[in-house]
């Protein structure tokens, strides 16, 4: 039989029509947390999806807080790489937004290592494009994510191709956002720099 909810004992995270009793002793490892829950304030939470939210109160209530205890993601089944590409970022995005926001440490490391593994499959475009979709404000505790995009964002070793420039552009028909706009020109000034380096090293390989 289930052990019933004692609110005196445990707080119900709740998404959708589950719920997931956290013991109040479990919470205080994690001050911020333990604050938003008192409060009542876990919006990032209540619009996960469910094994998003399973993922997360996994690793609160976790001993150890290893891999093991992180779940593959659960993905709707698509043939598109790029939808698989952008839908496993967003995921992961979403767990570590919220490890981040209430500083639980260890599921911010595990979010942020799975990621990143998501984000270095993608094209710097397709990233930027992903991340405007969500319209996501950074926060101060996002520190390990800003360093990652600044780190992304100078393209070293990057090729952008005209697939990129061509998704931008369909973002734009859909989104005629300012980023949108920024990551477009961005992308063309890009493209014309990888040009110029291309046309110069044929001219340096021609004169030898």
């Amino acid at each position: 039989m289930p052990i019933p909810f004692n609110p005196d004992k445990q707080f119900l995270f709740r998404v959708g029509c589950h719920s997931f009793p956290v013991e109040w002793d479990t919470l205080r490892t994690w001050p911020k947390l333990l604050e938003a829950c008192e409060e009542d304030q876990l919006d990032l939470f209540k619009f996960m999806e469910l094994h998003q939210a399973f993922c997360c109160i996994r690793i609160i209530k976790s001993k150890t807080g290893g891999a093991e205890d992180y779940p593959p993601p659960k993905l709707e089944p698509t043939s598109c790489p790029i939808e698989h590409a952008c839908d496993l970022f967003t995921y992961h995005f979403k767990i570590y937004e919220f490890a981040a926001r209430y500083e639980i440490g260890t599921l911010h490391d595990l979010s942020f290592h799975y990621l990143k593994l998501a984000a270095d499959q993608m094209s710097f475009p397709l990233l930027a494009g992903t991340l405007s979709k969500l319209n996501h404000d950074f926060s101060e505790q996002e520190q390990t994510f800003i360093q990652y995009m600044e780190d992304r964002a100078k393209m070293v070793g990057e090729t952008i191709t005209n697939e990129d420039h061509a998704l931008v552009q369909e973002d734009w028909q859909f989104d005629q956002t300012l980023e949108t706009f920024l990551i477009d020109k961005i992308v063309i000034m890009q493209m014309e720099i990888q040009q110029l380096k291309a046309a110069a090293a044929t001219n340096n390989e021609e004169s030898q």
